[in-house]
């Protein structure tokens, strides 16, 4: 499990720099992706995400129309791309994580044509079987944690979610943690702009205790297919949260340290 191509998902779906955000939102609410390398010709141009293509509109009446939030807003694939970060299908996990770090994904090529991506999903998927028994989610977590009020707008929780280049929030009123809505739910069940956030997110709060095994926690967030796990106080206030990005940085160091000094979990 030590080469990208050990972990990565093969056989991704590509776009040209010219699709509409359009195909791209339906290519990803259909295959349940989040990522689409796009490449022009046979040259990885960039990567676009689910935060750049639903961050300018989403799919409404079952995915048959386009609601676009800003009416001069990005329409193509290669106005909301970013600069992709390449690996080698054969590279070392530890050196691609390395590139990937705050980029969330990575487009996987042999012999120089796209044959993976490698995301933050296919690290939590494998972090259980990396991560040192002694690491906690208190190791790795995130502060502050980012919320929203049960009674924002849908809109304005997406727009908070671009702003900080996020995909979760919590969901809290008077400091105690109601719930999490994520830019799935959101875009997935979209109610209108103005709906309130309360009507997305879910019946259940997953949290996670602090001082818990970080591999046990990304164990819970892969089979939950879950993005984050909040840590609340005694009164229900979320005070940290470990999500996709952190488990990815906490694999990545725990490859590096393997490497350098022969530890072990």
């Amino acid at each position: 499990m030590d080469r990208v191509r050990d972990v990565m998902t093969s056989q991704p779906v590509v776009v040209g720099s010219e699709a509409s955000l359009v195909d791209c939102a339906v290519k990803m609410m259909d295959l349940g992706i989040r990522h689409l390398p796009v490449v022009d010709g046979t040259t990885v141009v960039g990567l676009v995400d689910d935060g750049g293509v639903f961050g300018a509109g989403v799919l409404v009446d079952g995915g048959a129309l386009w609601f676009r939030f800003d009416a001069g807003g990005p329409e193509k694939a290669g106005d909301v791309a970013k600069p992709a970060v390449v690996v080698d299908v054969e590279d070392d996990l530890a050196t691609a994580l390395r590139e990937m770090r705050g980029k969330g994904a990575a487009v996987v090529t042999e012999d120089g044509a796209v044959v993976g991506v490698l995301s933050e999903h296919d690290v939590v998927r494998v972090a259980p079987a990396i991560l040192p028994a002694s690491r906690t989610v208190d190791d790795a977590s995130t502060t502050p944690v980012q919320t929203v009020r049960s009674s924002s707008s849908a809109r304005d929780a997406i727009a908070k979610m671009k702003s900080l280049g996020i995909r979760h929030l919590v969901v809290a009123d008077d400091g105690v943690a109601l719930g999490v809505v994520s830019l799935r739910d959101l875009v997935s069940g979209w109610k209108g702009e103005s709906a309130a956030v309360e009507r997305y997110m879910g019946s259940k709060l997953s949290t996670v205790e602090r001082g818990s095994s970080l591999k046990k926690a990304a164990s819970r967030m892969s089979e939950e297919h879950i993005g984050c796990l909040p840590m609340l106080d005694k009164d229900g206030g979320a005070i940290r949260i470990v999500t996709r990005s952190d488990v990815l940085e906490a694999v990545a160091t725990a490859l590096e340290d393997e490497a350098l000094f022969g530890m072990d979990g």
